[in-house]
């Protein structure tokens, strides 16, 4: 696995939070819109994740980053 996780988990995390406040994103309405895709998640955990003070599950990051309208990819894989 990895050595060291952090530098991968904060350009996660930073890269959340960029999409959403470019996006005028307010935490309760990316709250709405996970719901709405089927993720129970609240904001405070939403900002906890955006702080790095908590690794999403994987479910939670492709649902997060659809609920922002971001596609995904992996190697040569798009989401």
């Amino acid at each position: 696995m990895f050595d060291n996780i952090q530098p991968y988990l904060n350009n996660i995390t930073d890269i959340l939070q960029r999409k959403r406040i470019n996006q005028n994103i307010t935490l309760q309405d990316l709250e709405k819109r996970c719901h709405d895709l089927g993720l129970k998640i609240s904001s405070d955990t939403i900002l906890k994740i955006e702080e790095g003070k908590l690794i999403p599950k994987t479910d939670q990051l492709f649902i997060i980053l659809s609920a922002l309208g971001s596609d995904i990819k992996i190697d040569d894989l798009n989401f």
